[in-house]
């Protein structure tokens, strides 16, 4: 058997190695989790196309070694897979770390709507107190990107 894969017109063969983490690198990937996910990665990467040549989940780590076929980008099948993987181990395991994760400060945002922030991509103002009704909008980003403005050195 050939080492290379075949599509209707490709001959192909990718292999990428993929490493990830949990979220702040929690050591949580043992026992019935890393059993999990290891059983996770290994479905979804065969819905992707993917063949899976090594996985080896550690206690924080997981690495992956795979063949992904050149119709589907690494994006593409990394985003699915983890994505997937961990919306499935968090249903399955509602509480994976003992102590509650909290962050340095807490809002009560009870009956207030919460959003991160919007960009405005195109504004003229410069003016102090229309910053302020800005914020108040939302707009945390603001930038003037017309094309065609010209620089000081004009005629240079």
């Amino acid at each position: 058997m050939s080492r290379f894969k075949k599509l209707s017109q490709t001959i192909w063969h990718y292999q990428y190695y993929i490493v990830w983490t949990p979220k702040y690198r929690f050591k949580i990937l043992k026992g019935k989790v890393k059993a999990e996910i290891e059983n996770c990665i290994r479905t979804f990467s065969v819905q992707q196309g993917a063949e899976i040549i090594e996985l080896n989940a550690q206690i924080n780590d997981v690495y992956l070694l795979v063949m992904i076929p050149p119709k589907v980008s690494v994006s593409g099948f990394v985003g699915p897979v983890t994505g997937r993987t961990a919306i499935r181990v968090l249903n399955r395991f509602a509480v994976i770390s003992k102590p509650a994760i909290k962050g340095k400060e807490t809002i009560d945002s009870k009956g207030l709507v919460v959003a991160p922030g919007f960009i405005d991509g195109h504004q003229h103002c410069i003016e102090p107190c229309a910053y302020r009704l800005m914020l108040r909008d939302g707009r945390t980003t603001i930038m003037d990107l017309e094309l065609g403005a010209h620089g000081p050195k004009l005629n240079e």
